[in-house]
Formats: C-alpha cells, sequence, structure tokens
C-alpha cells in the first residue's frame, strides 16, 4: 500500500507559495507515494499545473482520503474538519495566533 500526499491549494489571502515543488516529487515517488496536487495551486508560485503532472503528480482534486496533507499556511478550521482521522497534516501552526 503507497501513502498517499495531498497538495491543496492555499486559502490564506496574499498567500503565493505552494507547498511542494516538482522538484521534490521524485524522491517521494522513489519512496513509493502517490502525490495529489489541486489544480492550479502552484499558479500563484508562478508553477503551472503541467510542470507537477510533468513530475508525477496527479493534476485534478486534491486527494480527500490522502494519509498526508501539504499546505504552507495553517488549514481553515472548515478544511481541518475534512481531514480524514489519523491522517497527518505539514504546514506552519500559528498556535500562538490561531489557538482554536
Amino acid at each position: 500500500m503507497s501513502v498517499t500526499i495531498a497538495v491543496p491549494k492555499e486559502t490564506r489571502a496574499n498567500e503565493k507559495r505552494v507547498a511542494l515543488a516538482p522538484n521534490m516529487v521524485a524522491k517521494l515517488l522513489k519512496l513509493g507515494t502517490e502525490v495529489f496536487l489541486e489544480a492550479g495551486a502552484g499558479v500563484a508560485a508562478r508553477i503551472p499545473d503541467s510542470a507537477f503532472e510533468a513530475a508525477g503528480v496527479k493534476v485534478g482534486a486534491a486527494n480527500n482520503a490522502a494519509q498526508i496533507t501539504m499546505r504552507v499556511q495553517p488549514p481553515e478550521l472548515e478544511d481541518i474538519a475534512q481531514l480524514p482521522e489519523g491522517s497527518v497534516l505539514f504546514s506552519f501552526v500559528y498556535a500562538h495566533r490561531e489557538p482554536e
């Protein structure tokens, strides 16, 4: 069974980064992962979907059943509620600014 990684679009205002760059995908794929990227997630960072697809990422909807979700900014509360139980979130988390 492979590990699945989801990279959704960032939803925070003025965030231009994406949590995963195409040049890192090959390393993840060698480890046996599947990587899903929400369409357009790299646009603000000037990385087109085609660059992710060329690297082996499945572009479309971010996989809501992924075991790992990668984001830059902390997810909104409604996004947290949609994370699968037992999954792992990789992102910045500012607990002192957003205790909820």
